[in-house]
Parts: structure tokens; sequence; C-alpha cells
């Protein structure tokens, strides 16, 4: 009957009208059953058990492992309902005075709980696009449901151009697949610097006190600030770098994340500046402690003031506008500034990797002689060709990185796996130990090999890991891959961006002789000798 009285379209359900029976019923039943009836841990365990620390997630990390291991796809794949006995369900719900009865089409997980052709095609595509390297979906039904499906579809704009989404709609569109790309493209910024008050809770702390602040769930205005402290947790477990700069005495700023209901906590802050300084100097002095560039931040603060003098002091740092706190959340992941199409182990250690280097910038203070600083660390690197397991880090590594690059050549992923199959290359990558933790992979290096000459094409290493003599140990494993293949002339080129200025002079500094120089560029030759004497003296090698 349903099918001869509508039309698959708004304006035909529009004309819905609600039976008298339903307007005189005074109880009904609605059941809430679905994929997350399997954990039977709480409401809205799809979003949560990705949330670190909330209690679906520890509980999800107990039972199931790691969400990016076993995901909520393997729980759907679970919920199977061998049990279910629709008409006894029917009978007990009428015995319990119900005049009727809604069942769950779809929830918070965007999971049909009946058989739909769209979910299988969604989960079919979503099955290929996770086997298939270099394949990344754009989810337009998020796009458009954002700003409504009416507003989106346009007939006109159809019927005419054949565009298939209304026309004032198409920056929307061009922003998010852009932002996709460049997320791919290693453009993603590093970190966020925070202001508390009004930013990350409701009030001042210095007058109000942290029992006076608005946070937690007692009233909407508190739920927002929740919220965007939960969103900011998430992008913290995803590598991003929450930094604080506010205008205020540090004993009174982290008293608020004392609280039970504050979802961060002063230890989730790699730099906490709460001082009376300018905040555009803190934000600088910032960029300079973690030892990132300015133009990787991004600035949120409620004040209208505050915001401009960091743009026009700080004018390469990111400061979005900011109303209501309820849009805070809303700001930053619109913005495409985090989007992330791959997370990787590396990723969700970053903040714990650069909180190490706080800890190795300190005990430098306590060394006259910086060699003997370099031997106290205990480092040991682990050097090896790219290889499979690798090439995803490496990839990443290699879009990434801007200021250790002497060529700012980039790379896709298909391009990494061709070169470990191309025997006229030569590859290397380096992870970093210490006596703090692991740094991670860190440096790579590719050369191509004609006749009995090596061009290097790409050297770079992360900034937080310069000045270590890595790059002194993976150039002595250089020499001596040159000598096994042959090799007795290496030709390095430097190509000058403004982001790596630093690295200018780097191959003279390691026994290269300047062929050619110029604005676009410098040429440098390396014979290869039949013996020398290592660079590397303050660190173990281990070859893979």
């Amino acid at each position: 009957r349903t099918k001869s009285m509508f039309e698959p379209s708004f304006e035909s359900l529009r004309q819905y009208q609600c039976p008298d029976w339903f307007r005189d019923a005074k109880f009904g039943i609605w059941s809430h059953w679905g994929p997350q009836s399997v954990p039977m841990f709480g409401d809205w365990y799809a979003r949560n058990m990705y949330i670190q620390d909330t209690e679906q997630y520890l509980y999800h990390l107990r039972h199931y492992g790691h969400p990016s291991k076993f995901g909520y796809k393997d729980i759907c794949a679970l919920w199977k309902a061998e049990n279910f006995d629709p008409d006894g369900l029917m009978a007990l719900y009428h015995k319990a005075g119900a005049r009727y009865f809604v069942a769950q089409a779809m929830h918070h997980d965007h999971f049909f709980n009946y058989p739909s052709k769209l979910n299988r095609m969604n989960a079919m595509l979503a099955d290929w696009a996770a086997a298939t390297p270099n394949f990344y979906l754009h989810d337009l039904c998020w796009l458009s449901a954002s700003v409504g499906v009416d507003n989106w579809c346009a007939p006109a704009a159809w019927y005419a151009y054949k565009y298939a989404l209304d026309m004032q709609y198409i920056p929307l569109l061009c922003h998010s697949v852009a932002n996709i790309i460049k997320s791919i493209f290693g453009k993603n910024k590093k970190g966020v610097v925070l202001d508390l008050d009004n930013t990350l809770w409701g009030g001042v702390i210095g007058d109000d006190g942290p029992e006076g602040i608005e946070l937690g769930n007692e009233t909407p205005t508190g739920m927002a600030y929740t919220a965007f402290q939960s969103y900011l947790k998430e992008l913290s477990g995803m590598g991003v770098l929450l930094n604080v700069c506010s205008k205020n005495e540090e004993a009174a700023a982290k008293a608020g994340f004392e609280r039970a209901d504050s979802v961060l906590k002063a230890d989730d802050f790699l730099c906490f500046k709460a001082n009376w300084e300018p905040k555009s100097r803190n934000i600088d002095a910032i960029a300079g402690e973690i030892n990132i560039l300015p133009d990787s931040l991004v600035f949120l603060d409620d004040n209208p003031a505050e915001r401009e003098i960091v743009r026009q002091e700080l004018p390469t740092v990111t400061v979005p506008e900011l109303a209501a706190p309820e849009e805070y959340a809303r700001v930053l992941d619109r913005g495409g500034w985090f989007e992330a199409t791959a997370v990787s182990a590396d990723d969700r250690r970053r903040g714990e990797m650069y909180r190490q280097n706080l800890q190795r910038a300190a005990a430098r203070q306590s060394f006259g002689n910086y060699e003997d600083y370099l031997r106290s660390l205990e480092m040991r690197c682990e050097l090896g060709p790219f290889d499979t397991p690798h090439a995803e880090r490496i990839t990443q590594l290699i879009n990434k990185t801007n200021q250790f690059n002497l060529t700012t050549r980039r790379y896709t992923a298909a391009e990494v796996e061709a070169l470990m199959n191309d025997p006229a290359c030569v590859t290397l990558y380096g992870r970093l130990l210490d006596k703090f933790g692991d740094n991670g992979i860190v440096t790579a290096l590719i050369g191509r090999q004609t006749g009995d000459a090596l061009d290097i094409e790409l050297w770079i290493m992360s900034c937080r890991t310069f000045k270590r003599n890595l790059e002194y140990a993976l150039f002595d494993r250089l020499v001596d891959v040159c000598r096994e293949r042959g090799i007795k002339t290496i030709n390095g080129i430097y190509l000058p961006t403004a982001k790596n200025l630093l690295v200018a002079d780097f191959y003279a500094t390691i026994g290269f002789e300047k062929i050619s120089g110029g604005e676009t560029g410098s040429v440098f030759r390396y014979t290869v000798p039949a013996e020398r004497t290592p660079l590397n003296t303050v660190m173990e090698t281990v070859l893979l």
C-alpha cells in the first residue's frame, strides 16, 4: 500500500497526514537495536570507541583490541540477529500496552539495519578502498548532508549544465577535495595553539576559579566546551600537537584541567605558555621549542583583538575566526588543516616523540661539550633500504619534510614502491632511538646510479633529529653502499626554497666539493675514497 501512496521524494512524503489512532496513542516502544548491541556497552559506541580514554574506547581495547585493527565495521560483521523473534517481540510489546512500535533504520554509525542496496554498495566501496593503495573516498553524502540535501540538489543546474549540485556549493566541494589532496602530499598543519578562557572553558579562571568556569554536562555551554575538548583529544590521538598560549598565571591556568569533568589534562599539552607576554611572542617561542615553522600552527582564541595581533605579527600562522563555542569544533574540522588520509603508528606517537625532544633539549643544558651531550643520549640508528612494511611512513615523511630537504621532490606511494624494485636506485631510510625513546623513521635518501656515478635525487630528515649526527651515520652507510656497487662519484643537488635554507651548505660540511651554484641551486660532487674515517662517532649503527 505504501508504494502506491508515496513517491521516493520529499515532496511526496510531505503529503503524509498523521492518523487519528496515532494522535490518540499514549504509549509506544522504540527499539534502539543495531550493531552496537554486540558489545552492549552504551549508546553511541561507534563514535566513542574511537575517542581515546572514553569508557567505550577502553572497553573496546580490552575486549577487541585497538580500533585501528578491529574497527566498527568488524563489530557490524558480528551482528547476526540469529535469535531475533519478531512475532514474540511484538506480542511482548502489545502485552505491555504499546499502541505502536518504531524500529531503528539507522543510528549515528550510518549502518543500515535493513537490507539496503545502498548500504551494500557503500560496504563494497569501503572494502575495495581499504584493499587498494592510493585510492581515497570522498564522502559526498556527508558533504551534502552538511548543507541539506534539498539545498545541495539543484534540478535547474542539472538540466542546464549537468551539474550534480547547486553551483553555490562548488567551492565547498573543491575545498573538500583539496583537503584530501593536501593530506596526501603532507601539507597538513602540525599543531594547535589554544587560548583557555572562553576557548577551552567558559569564563575567566583567574576571576571565577576552577569551580566557577563552565565545563561538563550541567549546562548547554559547558557541554559545548566539553565536546570541543573531546574533539581536540581525538586530534591529539592522530598526532596533532596541542599547545596552550594564555594570558594567565600558570598555576591558575593548570587548575582548570584538574577538574574531574575536564576531558583534557595539563599533560595533554606539549608546550604550556601561561603568562602575560604578547601571544605572538609566545607562539613564536612554541614553534622554536618544538622545532617547527610557525606556518605549521593553527591559533584558536575567542578574542578578536588577540587574533588580529597574531595575524599581524605572525602572518604565516593560521588564525580562523571563532564565534560561539558550539561552533569551535566545526570551524577546526571544516578548515581541513588536519585532514587525515592515513594515520601511522608514528603519527599516534608524535606527541610523545616531541615531548621526548623537549627532554633532550633540557638535558643539553647540563653539558658544556655538544659531542659529550650526544654520547650521553645513548643513541642507536637503524639503517636499511626501503621496504614494504615501512613504505607508508617513508612516503609520508617525504611529502611532509620541508626544512632538511635538499631538493623538495615529492613522491607518491606508487613511486616509492617502484623505487624499491628499480635496480638502478639506491634507497636508505633511518630510525633513531635513544635513552628517551624511539624517534621513529626520521630520514630517507634516494639516489640513482648511472655508470659509476650516483645522483642524489632526495635527502630528507625530520627537523626534530637534525644535528644529532644521524645525517653522518646515513652518509657513512651511503658511501659503503657506493663502494659495493662500484660507484666512484656521488653528485648532490641543492634546490633552494623559503624553508630549506638551513641546509644550503650541508653538502660542503660532509666533504662535497661545490661545482656550481647560483640563485636557482647548487651542484656538489664527492669522490668516493678507497678508505675513509667515518663521520659518525656518537651512535651505534645497526644495518637492516
